[in-house]
């Protein structure tokens, strides 16, 4: 069974109490891996890191190009193993195989893509209808979700456009493993 740090300033390290949880498969309530539990100072190390990465960091230096190129590059490595993230994903959350492989996925690979293109795009529509059941805009400004825990494809977003740099707490009532198994290969 594997157990799982907080990801704060770009390496896993222990909780300030270093309490642990257990991930839970809430489909057939199996434990799947253990976790540190965050607490407010390891948030607040994270937003101080994830503030000292966008101020200082490389990311916002980079060129368009090597930004868009680098989320085309991550949206390929989740579609190359798509089923074992898909399988981590329904672990995780008790979706249904399907729904998570053909949509929580497959709709993560394409925010992706999506985001590699806005990556490069220094005008245009703010908001549009780029599928018939959603929205997608554009934010020019950096936002954090730090102190959260959530699905791939939430992670996805955060990490692609709002610089998440850490992995504690709860949100949204989702299980804690963020695709845990997929980590270990990464």
């Amino acid at each position: 069974m594997k157990n799982y740090g907080l990801f704060i300033d770009n390496e896993w390290v222990k909780s300030d109490k270093e309490e642990e949880e257990d991930v839970i498969n809430p489909a057939n309530e199996q434990k799947i891996a253990t976790i540190q539990k965050g607490t407010v100072e390891d948030t607040k190390a994270a937003i101080d890191a994830a503030r000292t990465a966008f101020d200082r960091g490389e990311w916002p230096r980079l060129s368009p190009a090597t930004r868009a190129e680098s989320i085309l590059k991550l949206s390929r490595f989740l579609e190359d193993d798509i089923i074992k993230f898909g399988e981590t994903e329904m672990a995780n959350t008790g979706k249904p195989v399907k729904q998570v492989v053909d949509y929580d996925v497959a709709y993560t690979i394409d925010n992706l893509r999506f985001f590699a293109g806005a990556a490069r795009t220094i005008d245009g529509v703010a908001a549009k209808e780029y599928v018939t059941d959603g929205t997608s805009i554009l934010r020019r400004e950096p936002r954090w979700r730090c102190g959260s825990n959530h699905t791939l494809e939430l992670s996805a977003y955060d990490g692609c456009m709002e610089g998440n740099t850490c992995n504690s707490g709860r949100e949204y009532g989702c299980n804690k493993a963020c695709n845990l198994h997929a980590i270990d290969d990464a």
